[in-house]
């Protein structure tokens, strides 16, 4: 990856769906292939969002953001309701930063999440998306118990269309 040559992304993206590797091999490629940050790496990264390891999980989700001309976050939807926290903030933070309107059901359900980063950013995410059918979900969040929650709510309000 520190080459950042697309030819390397084919085997670094056989790596990432071995089983008889370990789950740090596995985030290293990850990152490598965030590295190259080549749009070609798409189907890996994809791959291994499903990893059995959440930390490979993460990292692919983060690794998305840092593919070039990247186009959207449908792959990130599903991990926004992933049973690791740190899943779950990497992948409101992705579909925010990439305005994926998809993710808007799924980041109002993480407004009720137990993790107040998660709540944070799945407000902040729906400020980005801008879709006024958020209104009544960012308005609820207003009362959390957590200040930066409301906050990010009552700027993501504004955001709204």
């Amino acid at each position: 990856g520190e080459f950042r040559h697309p030819q390397a992304v084919e085997a670094l993206s056989a790596a990432v769906a071995r089983t008889d590797v370990s789950a740090e091999a596995r985030l290293h490629v990850v990152q490598a292939l965030g590295t190259i940050g080549h749009i070609s790496a798409d189907p890996a990264l994809t791959v291994a969002m499903g990893d059995s390891d959440a930390s490979v999980r993460a990292a692919a989700v983060a690794q998305w953001l840092e593919i070039r001309d990247q186009q959207g976050a449908a792959p990130v939807v599903a991990l926004i309701d992933d049973a690791d926290a740190l899943v779950r903030r990497q992948a409101a933070a992705v579909a925010g930063g990439l305005r994926e309107a998809s993710a808007r059901t799924a980041l109002e359900a993480q407004l009720g999440d137990s993790d107040a980063v998660v709540r944070r950013n799945a407000a902040w995410a729906l400020g980005r998306i801008g879709d006024s059918a958020s209104r009544s979900a960012l308005e609820a969040a207003m009362n959390d118990a957590s200040g930066l929650v409301r906050k990010t709510a009552k700027v993501a309000l504004g955001q709204l269309r």
